[in-house]
């Protein structure tokens, strides 16, 4: 049996799921008895937002209205934002530098070569989605020469079908996999088409560790009280509302985990916990509103009362987990009237 086992997957940015994917991948294949570690590459364009000045500088270059006052306004907003990004940064490079291994640092896939390992694991999170990673990358494929074993667990793809010329690299890179599996039902069949080799659909890593797992690496209790709390991937109006309305008539605050705070909101907002901090967060909250896959999973996973906007832009991913855990009903549209009953997860 290899022994020697490197992870490619999407590691160094601060996005909660992607860390702790990373994590859940990471100690389940060293709780096996493999010698696993975190391959140290990341694409140029996800290694900027790592430091401070580039991430800052990210955010400059993307504003399309270069007028003179939204300068000045802009330049304001971005000083005022450079702490709470210095302490984010920090957060989850500390959680990293405890939590997983990383081999050396490795710019390109003939680099591989030189890190003495038998097996590649490629996955999960989005690693085959161009519009994320920037290209069909053939690192996030496992095509890396004097490699053993090439293997894909549960990478998505985050979308309906590849445009035609990235379908046909695809095609080409799945041929040199030796045991494929995806995260979506949807991707499984559809990448069928693609090759005659046999596509499993398996769990996201998080779900490959039990609960008593993440309670060892959470932080301390940082939020003193009962709250309802709010995780959104993306940005949802409609679903703050909700939330918002949801803590006011049960009298319970309401806290946010976000990227970027919105103008005139009333709750707590919070832009720098890291994964810790994170989980300590969905662990003691008395109810969960989120669009989030990993939100949703760790909703899960600690046995939280919670609710789920569907995020359409994710496919069919969030209504797979909720259908296979029993818990549609928790995905809802609008304002919640009533408590529902409460989850049975002794089942």
């Amino acid at each position: 049996m290899t022994k020697k086992v490197g992870i490619v997957t999407v590691h160094k940015n601060t996005n909660y799921g992607a860390n702790l994917q990373v994590f859940a991948s990471y100690k389940y294949l060293n709780g096996l008895g493999f010698d696993c570690k975190i391959v140290d590459y990341t694409i140029p364009e996800h290694e900027k937002s790592n430091y401070l000045f580039s991430w800052l500088k990210q955010s400059w270059d993307g504003e399309t209205n270069k007028s003179f006052s939204r300068k000045i306004k802009l330049g304001i907003a971005l000083i005022l934002s450079a702490n709470w990004k210095r302490k984010r940064l920090k957060s989850f490079r500390s959680f990293r530098k405890n939590e997983v291994r990383l081999t050396k640092t490795v710019n390109e896939i003939a680099d591989v070569n030189s890190l003495d390992i038998d097996t590649v694991v490629c996955g999960s999170d989005q690693i085959w989605n161009p519009d994320i990673i920037g290209s069909i990358n053939p690192m996030f494929f496992g095509d890396i020469r004097g490699i053993k074993n090439k293997i894909a667990y549960a990478p998505s793809v985050g979308k309906e079908k590849y445009i035609d010329s990235d379908e046909l690299k695809v095609k080409n890179l799945l041929e040199k996999l030796d045991y494929i599996s995806v995260r979506e039902e949807d991707t499984a069949k559809y990448l069928s088409t693609l090759t005659d080799k046999k596509i499993e659909t398996v769990c996201d890593p998080v779900f490959l560790l039990d609960k008593i797992e993440y309670d060892k690496v959470l932080s301390k209790r940082k939020i003193k009280g009962d709250y309802v709390l709010l995780y959104s991937v993306i940005h949802n109006e409609e679903l703050t509302r909700v939330a918002q309305d949801y803590a006011a008539k049960r009298g319970l605050k309401l806290v946010e985990i976000c990227s970027a705070k919105e103008k005139g909101a009333k709750h707590k907002q919070i832009l720098t916990y890291g994964p810790a901090e994170f989980l300590s967060a969905l662990k003691y909250a008395k109810t969960i509103f989120t669009n989030s896959f990993h939100g949703t999973a760790f909703s899960l996973i600690f046995e939280k009362d919670f609710y789920v906007f569907n995020n359409k832009s994710r496919g069919s991913i969030i209504t797979n987990v909720l259908s296979k855990a029993g818990a549609l009903e928790r995905l809802i549209s609008s304002n919640v009237e009533s408590d529902f009953a409460p989850i049975d997860y002794s089942v």
